[in-house]
């Protein structure tokens, strides 16, 4: 087996690094900047149109400097709109700043020369773009290498500008004069170069601060995946391996967090039911591979990482799914509960975002079931209303918590779980929840008291008696009216003989159309 250099790994991450340190500070920058000049060249159109008149200048002069001022206004323009939109890569934006700085030093080179010297007298002292030069390394952070190309362009602008005029019938300088003129320029593009250097040096260590701090355990954090109320997710790299992962993030209340013991307690709690996790072995539960206390006292833990949608954004993108599909997934769902209620696990938070459809290897619509009783694990046991934790308390998310355990009338059993997974195929079948129409507190007062519509009634069309009979046992109010396991509640989907309607080449044919 060949291995790739150890040391041409960290390099390359730390210019990475560097890059998105000096590229954070370039975006908020770029955006302010690109709106000052929209204003600036705005105002200089209408300038434009008046100013060389009184300097005695040519009408052609004036329409070039007001045609000018049009179009860096437009450019000015489109690059806030740019830099409004969520962070681009790092060298997007670095690239964007930098041509709007070349592009803002050929409107000033052009206004210079415009209105600028005549007289070999005149061109005495240091041209304006000279403090524009200087300056714009501290404006739109960025590389000394990107630095001092930027600066030559700047600074050649002078000289381009020039020529441009001559060909349009300015009287040409004397050689000495222009060298006096055009000399500065380049001298500051040095200057820059210097200044990028040393913002570069105060950059780098920021990521190497940042970098140290991204590394926990065996793992660094590469990128932010998502972030909810309940903590973040990050793609992460191992460190020895050439795996990739996904790091949850677990934050505990500022309570939990303020009391040593509990935090203790918490901690224990989550190791206890971590290592119950990684004994599982379904391939339709997702795989842990370590699992600790982060530094910010984040419980966390490092999984597999997947590659297609969670139910809830498969329904929002794509719609509801057929029948058939429905019970293929459904019968994995069971399969991965199955053996965690026979392991002594309850999941407590069964819903279409903690259940993932992925196309494996040569294998589609596998499902893999997450977030196994880990976040319950780092919350205290609380009844969903009333409680501290409202209507994100531990117990389930409203839409999909079983009535029992709204008031606290129960702990989590498998039972809840089943009462979950009724309300994912109900979710499956006709793209939207139980109830629909209420939220907070009005959508658990109806998972505890109201019937739910049948599923062919909410789509308005017939779908399997058999198949919706069974959603709808799963939906009982009462625990001992639902199918008394999640291996019972397969069983009775393969009896239903749905799935085989929706075979591998199908899916496969699905997964192609959907780019995955």
């Amino acid at each position: 087996m060949l291995l790739a250099n150890p040391s041409a790994q960290p390099a390359v991450e730390t210019r990475l690094e560097l890059l998105d340190v000096l590229a954070t500070t370039a975006h908020a920058r770029l955006r302010a900047l690109a709106l000052i000049g929209l204003v600036t060249f705005a105002s200089g159109s209408l300038l434009a149109l008046t100013l060389p008149a009184l300097l005695g200048r040519p009408p052609w002069e004036q329409a070039v400097m007001a045609g000018m001022c049009a179009f860096l206004s437009l450019v000015s323009l489109a690059t806030w709109m740019f830099a409004k939109r969520a962070r681009p890569a790092a060298t997007t934006i670095i690239t964007v700043g930098l041509a709007y700085v070349v592009i803002a030093a050929l409107a000033m080179a052009l206004t210079e020369v415009a209105i600028g010297p005549r007289a070999a007298a005149d061109y005495d002292g240091v041209p304006g773009l000279c403090i524009w030069i200087v300056l714009f390394p501290l404006i739109i952070p960025c590389l000394p290498g990107q630095a001092l190309v930027a600066a030559l362009l700047c600074a050649a602008m002078l000289p381009i500008s020039y020529q441009v005029f001559v060909w349009l019938g300015r009287e040409p300088s004397d050689t000495a004069s222009l060298i006096r003129w055009f000399a500065p320029g380049f001298f500051c593009a040095g200057v820059a170069w210097a200044a990028a250097w040393v913002f570069g040096r105060l950059a780098g260590d920021v990521a190497r601060s940042r970098r140290e701090v991204r590394e926990l355990g065996a793992y660094r954090l590469i990128e932010r995946l998502g972030q909810g109320g309940m903590g973040e997710v990050w793609l992460a790299h191992h460190r020895l391996l050439p795996r990739q992962a996904a790091l949850k993030f677990v934050r505990p209340s500022e309570d939990q967090r303020s009391d040593p013991a509990m935090v203790q307690d918490l901690a224990r709690r989550f190791e206890r039911e971590a290592k119950a996790i990684a004994m599982l072995r379904s391939p339709n539960t997702i795989q842990l591979y370590d699992f600790g206390l982060s530094p910010d006292g984040d419980l966390f833990y490092a999984m597999e990482l997947l590659d297609g949608y969670d139910l809830e954004t498969l329904i929002t993108r794509f719609g509801p799914l057929p029948e058939a599909r429905v019970c293929r997934i459904l019968e994995q769902v069971c399969l991965s509960l199955g053996e965690a209620h026979r392991a002594g696990l309850v999941h407590r938070d069964v819903k279409p975002g903690n259940i993932m459809l992925c196309h494996l290897g040569e294998e589609p619509d596998v499902v893999k079931v997450l977030d196994f009783g880990l976040v319950g694990a780092a919350h205290a046991a609380a009844p969903v209303l009333g409680s501290a934790h409202g209507a994100t308390g531990f117990a389930g998310t409203p839409g999909y918590i079983a009535p029992e355990l709204i008031f606290g009338k129960a702990t989590a059993a498998p039972a809840s779980d089943l009462y979950g997974v009724g309300a994912v195929a109900y979710w499956l079948l006709t793209g939207t929840t139980v109830f629909p129409g209420a939220d907070g507190n009005e959508d658990l007062v109806a998972h505890s008291m109201d019937a739910p519509q049948s599923p062919s009634q909410r789509l308005g069309r017939p779908i399997d008696a058999r198949l919706e009979a069974l959603v709808l046992s799963c939906l009982a109010k009462r625990p001992q009216d639902r199918p008394s396991s999640a291996m019972v509640l397969r069983d009775r989907l393969r009896q239903l003989g749905l799935a085989q309607g929706w075979d591998d080449l199908q899916a496969r044919g699905w997964w192609e159309m959907a780019g995955k």
